[in-house]
């Protein structure tokens, strides 16, 4: 047995002991010992999911094992099998890494009675081997002083001479930004959608900006007229100053966070009961408000904040156009040099 093998052997066992000698029923009485549930998660914060799946330890007994790591190298570790103990879980912050586990033929497919029911086509795997838990849809941000919005706006509107030095972008690599390309390049072909891609290059006023937050700043200042930006993002901000506003077009791009049951896991069985409770309606209506995100069950009422998205719509192919055209989104932005 390798160095690390034993290492996380000796880590499983010990937190199955723990386990055994904790949990309770609500009488005091001893729960049968569980196995744990091992989730891999693309989340930098190390708090919140072991927070959250405290809850669920105190409703079934059963241990939840989180390991956080960055998304891209946390789903390659699912893929490659690499680390002991296996995932049981994966939790991908962005569509795109639960879909390229499926592609690598990593996910089962998820038997819940329930999801078809509570989750949307639009936020999950046409298979089942994946489904959302939460999203987030793409809004126009602007400066109310600098910009008047038309009735109808549209993120291909701001490539137009209307917009020429008020545009402002963070980077390209932010997940809502690769989300707007990969619509754009659903609903109108690659051609059109470096069209507009090109013309929002033209229309900067200044260079593009690493994250939201400096983004959201420059709106503020009047450096800047007009963004595109994750909408709990923007609401947040058109709340806290008066000098933001939020547009959300009919029709937008959305990404989500999804989950789905790896294949090399030792406990599917719980791996899949832990999904069924993060559907559930309570612990949906507890993320969405904890993180200020959408609820991926639709039964549940988003928090009263966000209600404003509701009335954009995701199209036909809901976040799966994310993945599947995320590639071709990276490509063009890097031609319009859209960094």
């Amino acid at each position: 047995m390798t160095p690390v093998r034993a290492i996380g052997v000796a880590i499983l066992a010990t937190l199955i002991l723990g386990c055994e000698s904790a949990t309770q029923d609500d009488n005091g009485t001893p729960r049968p010992a569980a196995d744990p549930v091992v989730v891999y998660a693309a989340y930098t914060d190390k708090t919140y999911l072991p927070a959250l799946f405290a809850a669920y330890t105190q409703e079934t007994g059963v241990t939840v094992i989180v390991r956080n790591g960055k998304p891209s190298k946390i789903v390659d570790d699912v893929i490659a099998n690499r680390i002991s103990p296996p995932a049981d879980v994966l939790w991908a912050t962005s569509v795109t890494g639960a879909w390229r586990a499926a592609e690598e033929g990593e996910l089962r497919p998820l038997r819940l009675p329930g999801m078809a029911d509570n989750v949307m086509p639009v936020l999950r795997d046409t298979d089942n081997y994946w489904t959302a838990v939460s999203y987030h849809k793409a809004a126009i941000i602007y400066n109310p002083k600098l910009i008047e919005p038309p009735e109808q706006f549209s993120f291909a509107d701001l490539a137009t001479p209307d917009f020429a030095n008020l545009l402002c972008l963070s980077s390209s690599a932010n997940n809502i930004n690769q989300a707007v390309i990969a619509t754009l390049i659903d609903t109108s072909q690659v051609r059109d959608a470096e069209i507009v891609v090109r013309g929002w290059m033209s229309n900067l006023a200044m260079p593009v900006f690493a994250g939201e937050g400096d983004l959201i700043a420059a709106i503020q200042s009047g450096e800047c007229g007009v963004g595109i930006a994750t909408g709990t993002v923007a609401i947040r901000a058109a709340a806290d100053d008066s000098d933001v506003a939020i547009f959300v077009p009919r029709t937008t791009a959305a990404d989500a966070e999804a989950v789905g049951v790896t294949r090399h896991g030792q406990n599917p069985d719980g791996g899949t009961a832990l999904v069924e409770w993060l559907l559930s309606a309570d612990v949906q209506s507890r993320h969405a408000r904890s993180r200020q995100v959408l609820p991926a069950n639709w039964t549940v009422q988003p928090p009263e904040e966000l209600r404003e998205l509701e009335t954009a719509t995701t199209g036909e192919t809901g976040v799966i156009i994310v993945a599947v055209d995320r590639h071709d989104a990276q490509l063009l932005a890097e031609r319009a040099r859209y960094r």
